[in-house]
């Protein structure tokens, strides 16, 4: 890949003949890390999150911007780091954070996604005429009735415990974590603006469908175990 790409940041129809052809060697790539990543193992794993890096570099080099901005560094530190962690070297940069004793870790992404859309159904509910308590016990009924559980892995979510997850979001006045940012981009979304026109019941029958689809596409739930 050459420091500096020949597309522009603003695409003209003269550049699209390029752009195809780059897609089309990032999804071909793309595809073929997939594969050696789904082979199984923690090396196959590592080798095909170093080529799908590798890839998205790649594409993103086709971009005049990216080399003059030096725009892709920090992926480029990261491809660096993986390439040393196969190696048997952990750079810096995927070391652990050390935390306060008695800290505990923060929650992974999908999760704190997932903290988010908690925050927003409890909000939801009580645009509905939920009481703050109602909702929260609500939510968190359904959200046992499909084995979600903390991210301790094995303390069931009570009524408590989405509480605490609403206060952390409006806690985060900066928006810094992924929980309040997803709670901001649900609570804008122009579609979600359907709400309101739907009668009461139906809306929160609704949010119950989304709250677990979410949780089950999180890993924080486990679809239920059919009976024979």
């Amino acid at each position: 890949m050459g420091a500096v790409g020949t597309l522009p940041e603003v695409l003209g129809p003269g550049d699209l003949p390029k752009l195809n052809e780059g897609l089309r060697r990032l999804f071909q790539a793309l595809r073929q890390a997939q594969a050696v990543f789904s082979d199984g193992g923690g090396g196959s794993q590592l080798d095909g999150a170093y080529f799908s890096l590798h890839a998205v570099c790649f594409f993103l080099g086709l971009f005049r911007v990216t080399g003059f901005e030096g725009l892709a560094m920090p992926l480029f530190a990261l491809e660096s780091a993986l390439w040393a962690l196969d190696e048997g070297n952990t750079e810096p940069l995927l070391k652990p954070v050390s935390r306060a004793k008695g800290g505990r870790p923060r929650a992974s992404y999908p999760r704190q996604q997932f903290i988010g859309m908690v925050a927003y159904t409890v909000r939801r509910l009580r645009d509905f005429g939920y009481r703050h308590s109602n909702a929260h016990t609500e939510v968190a009924t359904e959200l046992r009735r499909v084995g979600a559980t903390t991210d301790r892995g094995s303390d069931r979510i009570t009524a408590r415990t989405v509480r605490h997850w609403c206060d952390q979001v409006s806690e985060d006045v900066g928006r810094r974590s992924p929980a309040a940012q997803q709670y901001d981009v649900l609570l804008t979304d122009p579609r979600n603006a359907a709400f309101d026109r739907m009668q009461a019941e139906a809306a929160v029958r609704v949010l119950r469908q989304r709250l677990v689809h979410t949780a089950l596409a999180s890993g924080v739930a486990s679809p239920p175990r059919k009976t024979s």
